[in-house]
């Protein structure tokens, strides 16, 4: 898998298993491009070609992936909270 292949989107990207998962693309050559609703720390960026601050849906979100059509899109977004989940069944 090289950059060759296209970009992976990576959602989520600042949470534990998104910033994970963009540091094993970006270590086996993929250029990562990153999206989370929160500031991205300097670990995280490292990682990345570029980062989008977005909470989605968004229709930038959209635009986005029109302009870097991703070989890959890896959904890491999401909550932890149990609690809530059992609260918000829609």
């Amino acid at each position: 898998m090289t950059r060759d292949q296209g970009p992976v989107v990576i959602t989520g990207v600042t949470g534990f298993i998104g910033s994970n998962v963009a540091r094993y693309f970006s270590e086996k050559g993929w250029a990562v491009v990153g999206i989370d609703k929160t500031q991205a720390n300097d670990d995280v960026v490292a990682s990345l070609s570029s980062y989008h601050r977005l909470t989605l849906p968004d229709p930038a979100f959209d635009v986005l992936l029109k302009n870097i059509p991703p070989q890959l899109c890896i959904h890491c977004a999401g909550s932890a909270s149990v609690g809530q989940s059992i609260i918000d069944v829609t």
